[in-house]
């Protein structure tokens, strides 16, 4: 072999050790990737989860929210009724005072 030939040779071996070494890279950047795409695949399931549950508390919260309004409602609506009683007894035993003392004034 001249040495024309024999540089040839070895220009094609340095470029041949360059490509696998750039193709090593490749490929841990390849695996880094795909370990990367399984954790945020995993955190993607995780962060559904947490949706769905906090989803289905603020379905919870709003049932629990709309039962104590109308226990509220009810309380209220009960205690208006009691009042309008408190009210009608307080207006009958006023009527009634009132007539004794025309009655007693009437007397006098």
């Amino acid at each position: 072999m001249d040495l024309d030939t024999e540089t040839v040779f070895l220009e094609d071996d340095e470029e041949l050790i360059e490509l696998q070494e750039e193709e090593h890279r490749v490929k841990l950047e390849e695996e880094e990737l795909i370990a990367i795409e399984g954790e945020l695949r995993t955190k993607i399931e995780t962060e559904k989860n947490e949706i769905d549950r906090l989803q289905q508390e603020i379905t919870e919260l709003q049932y629990l929210r709309q039962d104590s309004d109308l226990e509220e409602y009810s309380s209220t609506s009960d205690s208006s009724s009691d009042e309008d009683e408190d009210e009608e007894d307080l207006q009958e035993i006023l009527n009634d005072l009132l007539e004794d003392n025309e009655s007693l004034e009437v007397s006098i």
